[in-house]
């Protein structure tokens, strides 16, 4: 017996979970108003049912096998950091549970991968339980991407202040093509994808770079944020509930927006303050 076939298809007993496949740490259990989304799709005997804007433009397919999996769509930007491709396709796999588990077993393959499914066992190379999250809040949250080591899949989200989340989604609700926002001295257009609204490029034309955002439905104890108390010393706006992670990039305790010390870093300046020199390692890359 498969083991998706031993649960109902349309049971409140179970909940409806997606694996994420790079640090098989966790498995995402989808809003109930995506639940119901899916449950309608089984019911009415759907090959696949697309959630677009409440699932980060994702689509899931139900195979005659019950392995389900979930694709996201590859998004383009421009600029110098990165490639024009900001976003490489998704893939998760999909599987409903019992809805008080709280861990479920995975499994790691040769290429990498996490899974839920393991057709030979002699390809595991690690075994471990993923925690299940559940990802039940109705306010969107707008966040942008910072990749780490030059790694598309090494990843952080950061979410934009509550000023820049409310314009943000002023802007997604009307259905404007863009919007501009300003943290600390500098100003960012974000410009809305128009195959893929849940997905928007945040571009600095200053600096010709261009980051990956998106519209999120997460636990709001899963979003990451990154807040420190006091005053950017370049533009003089407070820092607290900044959309940019802060700490000091230089050998001192000045803290700066990321935003408003960019050049200073690029050309490896000291700290404009007190000239203290950079730190060997710094956080900042907008």
């Amino acid at each position: 017996m498969s083991t998706l076939s031993m649960f109902p298809r349309n049971n409140f007993k179970y909940k409806i979970v997606s694996l994420e496949p790079i640090s098989g740490d966790r498995v995402d259990v989808y809003s109930q108003s995506v639940q119901d989304m899916i449950n309608t799709a089984l019911i009415s005997g759907q090959k696949s049912i697309y959630l677009g804007e409440l699932c980060f433009n994702a689509t899931i397919y139900f195979t005659e096998e019950n392995k389900w999996y979930q694709t996201t769509p590859r998004i383009f930007g421009t600029g110098t950091r990165h490639e024009s491709i900001l976003k490489e396709p998704g893939f998760r796999e999909v599987i409903k549970i019992p809805v008080d588990q709280e861990e479920l077993r995975v499994w790691r393959n040769q290429s990498g991968q996490w899974k839920y499914y393991i057709d030979n066992m002699s390809l595991v190379t690690e075994i471990k339980n993923a925690k299940c999250v559940d990802n039940s809040s109705t306010t969107p949250v707008w966040q942008w991407c910072q990749y780490l080591q030059n790694e598309q899949h090494d990843a952080k989200w950061y979410n934009y202040s509550n000023e820049h989340n409310i314009q943000l989604e002023e802007a997604f609700t009307q259905k404007n093509t863009e919007v501009t926002i300003i943290v600390g001295i500098i100003s960012y257009t974000i410009k809305f994808d128009e195959n893929h609204r849940s997905f928007a490029i945040q571009e600095n034309s200053v600096y010709n770079k261009a980051r990956l955002v998106r519209r999120a439905f997460l636990n709001q104890d899963e979003i990451e944020n990154i807040t420190t108390e006091g005053v950017c010393v370049i533009c003089f706006d407070n820092i607290n509930n900044s959309s940019i992670p802060i700490s000091s990039p230089f050998l001192c305790t000045h803290s700066f927006h990321g935003t408003c010390i960019q050049f200073i870093l690029d050309n490896d300046k000291p700290c404009p303050t007190c000239r203290a020199e950079k730190k060997i390692s710094s956080m900042f890359n907008t």
